[in-house]
C-alpha cells in the first residue's frame, strides 16, 4: 500500500478584502490631511498691547487685534473689563466694565489690524500700582454663521522708565 499525498489546493486569492484594505488606509490618510487643513486655516486672531496716548494714564493705552488666518473676520465686537485696580494709597475696585466697542468697520480681513480702546472712566488722583484688563473679541468667520469668541488678558507693571506696560498673561493665572 502505498501512501499518496495529496497536495491541497491553495485557497483562491480575496482580491476584494485587500481592495477594502486599501481604501480604508487612502481614505484615513485624505481625511487626516483635510483635518490638517482645516485645522492650519483655522482663524488666529491674537492681541497685544500699543503705546499709551498719555504716559499718566494707563488706561489710555490702545490694543492691537491681528487677524493673522486666512479667513475673514466679520462683526467684530469687544467687551473691555477692568478689574484688580489698585492705587498708591491702596484704594481698590474688584470689577468694573470698561464699555463694549464696535469697530467703525466691523470686518477684519486676513492679515489687517484694527486698534481697539479701552477707555474708563475710573479715575484716582494717586498712581496706580495694579491693574488687569481682560478683552473679549466676539466675531464670525467667513461664511460661518457661528459666533466666535476669544478672550485677551493683560495685567499692568510700571517699567523702568517709570511708564505703563501692559503684558498679556494667561486667562485663569494669578500674576
Amino acid at each position: 500500500m502505498s501512501k499518496r499525498k495529496h497536495k491541497s489546493k491553495p485557497l483562491p486569492h480575496s482580491e476584494s478584502g485587500s481592495r477594502t484594505g486599501k481604501l480604508g488606509v487612502v481614505g484615513l490618510i485624505v481625511g487626516l490631511l483635510g483635518l490638517l487643513g482645516l485645522i492650519t486655516l483655522w482663524p488666529r486672531p491674537t492681541m497685544e498691547s500699543g503705546d499709551s496716548l498719555n504716559a499718566t494714564d494707563p488706561f489710555t493705552t490702545a490694543f492691537v487685534f491681528s487677524n493673522d488666518s486666512y479667513w475673514s473676520l466679520r462683526d467684530l465686537t469687544f467687551n473691555c473689563y477692568l478689574w484688580n485696580v489698585e492705587d498708591a494709597n491702596h484704594n481698590s475696585i474688584g470689577y468694573v466694565m470698561s464699555h463694549n466697542y464696535i469697530p467703525p468697520t466691523p470686518n477684519l480681513e486676513a492679515g489687517d489690524k484694527q486698534t481697539i480702546p479701552c477707555t474708563t472712566h475710573f479715575r484716582t488722583y494717586a498712581q496706580i500700582i495694579k491693574a488687569d484688563i481682560q478683552i473679549t473679541a466676539q466675531y464670525h468667520l467667513f461664511l460661518v454663521p457661528k459666533i466666535q469668541t476669544k478672550t485677551y488678558r493683560f495685567v499692568l507693571a510700571i517699567g523702568s522708565d517709570r511708564r505703563y506696560h501692559w503684558f498679556r498673561q494667561p486667562i485663569h493665572s494669578d500674576s
